[in-house]
């Protein structure tokens, strides 16, 4: 899996700026509420079109790694659940 994700095929790109890293096309941290990094809309609506740092690619990096990492936490515990009810 490449460190970096560029969608040219995509006919929104580039949606923020040329070379940014479109791994996270729809932020996971949606809605971040962060006022520095968005805004509300009419009170309703999380509007974060400005926002660029989800296509950072330092920071698509370091989401990875966590997210790998929590996953595979996650999956060692289901493991041992398994073990241990199995006896094994």
């Amino acid at each position: 899996m490449s460190d970096f994700y560029t969608s040219g095929d995509c006919k929104y790109y580039p949606c923020h700026y040329e070379g940014q890293d479109c791994t996270f096309c729809y932020c996971p941290l949606y809605p971040c509420k962060d006022e520095t990094l968005g805004k509300w809309v009419k009170g309703e609506v999380w509007d974060c079109s400005d926002c660029t740092i989800m296509h950072d690619k330092n920071l698509v990096k370091m989401l990875k790694i966590g997210i790998f990492n929590e996953v595979h936490k996650q999956q060692t515990i289901q493991l041992l659940k398994i073990r241990k009810r199995f006896k094994l």
